[in-house]
């Protein structure tokens, strides 16, 4: 991902616990600022997906953490104003709780509001869930709203990575299959696409994945391709769905 500060291309480092910052043509060794849990109001640990996004002439980066001090199992998304060289945090998600291993969160305009979603890749005990919650405005924390879930034959979501949402309300989604893709004899990750549901609303739940949230199924889940090698996200691009 580029920085448009400065041309840099940032990178997740997640056994380092910190966002990096490296020379734009991506040949140099020597980083050239980082953004770890030292930094004001974060106790950020294992990032594991990122996006940039360009608002009301500021720049912001969206940043997916599988734990948090508490270990594993609290993790959280956290969104960064990284206007200038020095990032200030602007919201932690959920605000009170945690998440259970999020990956690659994205923010998404659509139909008057700004949709936060996330792979929740435990979400759930039986597996993995699409976190979803809203906000008028970026800069402001959003609301919990759901945890989807994929019914029969799509399910279980065994370690889902990744998550899209379309202009025409479709969410694309990466499971990485078995263990993420490690264990398993066979590759096991699939594409999959499904409608987002009718009707979502924020509950009132907080979303802590531990105690406080609210389940809704996907309809229609299709799956596009399966007995994929451990997939990681996938991106719609010349009308076509691949993986990574």
């Amino acid at each position: 991902m580029q920085d448009p500060l400065d041309d840099t291309l940032v990178v997740p480092e997640t056994t380092l616990n910190r966002i990096t910052w490296i020379d734009g043509d991506g040949r140099s060794a020597f980083p050239l600022r980082h953004l770890g849990g030292d930094a004001p109001g974060g106790d950020d640990q294992l990032p594991n997906g990122l996006q940039r996004l360009d608002h009301a002439g500021r720049s912001y980066l969206l940043a997916s953490y599988r734990s948090g001090s508490a270990g594993a199992g609290a993790g959280h998304l956290s969104l960064w104003d990284v206007t200038a060289v020095d990032p200030a945090l602007v919201w932690t998600f959920p605000p009170d709780g945690a998440l259970d291993t999020p990956h690659a969160p994205v923010l998404r305009e659509r139909g008057g509001r700004w949709w936060l979603l996330w792979a929740h890749t435990h979400g759930s005990a039986a597996g993995g869930t699409v976190g979803v919650a809203w906000t008028d405005d970026p800069t402001v924390v959003p609301a919990y709203v759901a945890d989807l879930v994929a019914p029969a034959p799509a399910a279980p979501l065994v370690y889902l990575r990744g998550v899209e949402l379309t202009d025409d309300g479709a969410l694309y989604l990466t499971d990485g299959g078995s263990l993420g893709g490690i264990g398993g004899t066979e590759p096991r990750g699939r594409l999959l696409r499904a409608p987002l549901p009718e009707g979502l609303a924020p509950t009132g739940a907080s979303g802590d994945a531990h105690q406080d949230q609210v389940f809704v199924d996907l309809e229609s889940a299709e799956i596009l391709r399966e007995a994929l090698d451990n997939p990681f996200e996938g991106w719609l691009w010349d009308g076509g769905f691949t993986g990574r």
